[in-house]
């Protein structure tokens, strides 16, 4: 019994020490616990009994910490030091003699800084001051600060084969086709007001085939060209609360200006060397993502609309595009995330010279795999995996994203 009573006591001694901080809500309820993270207007408040709580910050009335901060404002504005409340309920940092005072609304995120200068206390302070890589959402409703600038740039590849025996050629002789594509990427990315994004892609391709037909008939071809180019811009409509996810629209724009030649039939065994889809098009997006740590769960629709095109006296119209994407990402520590994601598209038929052409409508699925680790505060790699779920063949790659 004595053993137990100590036991209680050292266990409620721990918990009064490692849980430092207290939220005091407009309604009157305090809470005890630790500021997980405060992010777009949302504070993820753990408690002592194992669950974490998502409060508003129009529903904070006080916070009590001793942890020193560094602030991010909604309008860009950064400071450093120890955070407080005022006698009137405003928010505010006091560093060195000095005071910033603000509404707890209008903090967009902060995190921990420390200010021991020994190497331990470094190491911790640059672990502390990262938060798990997000950059998997940058398609999504991440969206960049005012004057902010990422660039995302990257490679992929892809190799396919078939190939069949040939016994009337000798036991080992065999017919087969392989394709392998090298796809590299280069994406800036703006910030331009608060809620407003923009960014374009530029991409260059390199593809190279082999035809076998027998060990005395093979024929090849390589082929580097600059791809599609395309740009768009995203536009916050909703920041996530505790009753809905955040939801961002976004409108992208593709030119044809990649190598989209007519193929004879005698030489459509370079078909792959192709890598435009050959039109213009417009794409209106609608996306949402719910961040509830350590998971987070994205997804959205969209809608490709391609125009006619007219080359060689011929009037092509491709079926639009409708897609569905739905993924989950795991927060695994402050510098590493995984995820997966899924996404399928459905075409309509292609209309030639004005006349559907049936049959020629298409769908298919995708899944991907994808892991994020932050290599220093500015610098983020991904390496990826995709399988197409109709097809054989599977796409790795690896990405990189650099803030400025």
């Amino acid at each position: 019994m004595k053993f137990r009573t100590i036991s209680a006591f050292a266990l409620l001694c721990m918990s009064s020490l490692s849980y430092a901080d207290v939220l005091k809500l407009e309604n009157g309820d305090i809470i005890t616990g630790n500021i997980v993270s405060f992010k777009d207007g949302l504070c993820v408040f753990s408690t002592p009994y194992g669950s974490s709580l998502r409060v508003a910050a129009s529903d904070i009335k006080e916070l009590l910490t001793e942890t020193q901060y560094a602030v991010t404002l909604n309008n860009g504005d950064r400071v450093t030091g120890q955070l407080k409340t005022s006698a009137s309920g405003q928010a505010k940092v006091i560093r060195d003699g000095s005071v910033s005072s603000f509404s707890f609304s209008e903090i967009k995120d902060f995190s921990i800084v420390r200010e021991d200068n020994s190497a331990l206390a470094n190491v911790e302070k640059k672990k502390e001051s990262y938060s798990s890589p997000l950059n998997y959402l940058s398609d999504y409703t991440v969206l960049l600060n005012p004057g902010e600038v990422d660039l995302d740039f990257g490679f992929k590849y892809r190799t396919y084969k078939s190939s069949a025996s040939l016994p009337q050629e000798g036991p080992y002789q065999v017919s087969s086709y392989s394709v392998k594509k090298l796809y590299l990427y280069m994406t800036p990315r703006f910030g331009i007001t608060e809620n407003l994004s923009a960014w374009f892609t530029l991409p260059w391709t390199y593809t190279r085939i082999e035809d076998v037909s027998s060990n005395a008939y093979t024929r090849d071809a390589a082929q580097g060209h600059i791809g599609d180019i395309s740009a768009g811009v995203q536009y916050k409509l909703l920041k996530e609360t505790e009753s809905h996810p955040s939801l961002t629209g976004s409108l992208a724009v593709n030119a044809p200006t990649g190598r989209k030649k007519a193929v004879a039939v005698l030489d459509s065994w370079k078909q792959p060397l192709n890598n435009s889809e050959g039109y213009w098009s417009i794409t209106p997006a609608l996306n949402f993502v719910r961040i509830s740590d350590p998971v987070t769960v994205y997804g959205g629709i969209s809608y490709e609309k391609i125009f006619e095109t007219s080359k060689g006296g011929e009037r092509l119209k491709y079926g639009d595009i409708a897609s569905l994407t739905f993924g989950t990402g795991y927060s695994l520590n402050d510098v590493s995330s995984f995820g997966t994601q899924f996404q399928y598209a459905w075409s309509d038929n292609l209309r030639y010279d004005g006349r559907e052409m049936k049959g020629t409508s298409t769908e298919g699925e995708m899944l991907q795999f994808y892991f994020s680790y932050l290599l220093s505060h500015q610098l983020t790699v991904t390496p990826e995996i995709s399988f197409p779920l109709d097809s054989s063949g599977a796409t790795v790659g690896v990405g990189f994203s650099r803030n400025f």
